[in-house]
């Protein structure tokens, strides 16, 4: 039996997407119950968060997504390795996409936190 790798990858991703996607929306009502049909005398419209939360909102959101490409990627890398049958070859290119997956986050999360130590060092 041959496993068709486009299926389960397109299945898996469709299912990760559409749970972050639901996990990241669900998470404000985006004033949408203080409007009660005038958006602008509900203040349902107008912001009362300040540029930093804003932009905490947002690399949140960008740091769950990343989380949940290099998850994609590290299970990717761990079936292609295991569907590898013993092809040299293909056990190379399993290792150095997880090597790569997790030297890539590595980046990432070491670019947020100079920037949050630097953002708060300036906000002090």
């Amino acid at each position: 039996m041959r496993l068709n790798l486009k299926k389960i990858s397109s299945f898996s991703m469709a299912v990760l997407f559409g749970f972050w996607s639901t996990v990241v929306l669900a998470q404000s009502d985006h004033g949408l119950k203080d409007a009660a049909g005038n958006p602008v005398a509900g203040g349902g419209l107008l912001r009362t968060e300040s540029i930093p939360q804003l932009l905490g909102k947002y690399i949140g959101s960008i740091l769950a997504f990343i989380g949940t490409i290099f998850f994609l990627l590290m299970i990717y890398g761990g079936v292609s390795w295991m569907t590898s049958s013993g092809d040299d070859k293909k056990v190379t290119k399993a290792k150095d996409l997880i090597v790569a997956a997790v030297i890539g986050l590595i980046i990432v999360l070491s670019a947020y936190a100079i920037t949050a130590f630097v953002g708060n060092t300036l906000a002090q």
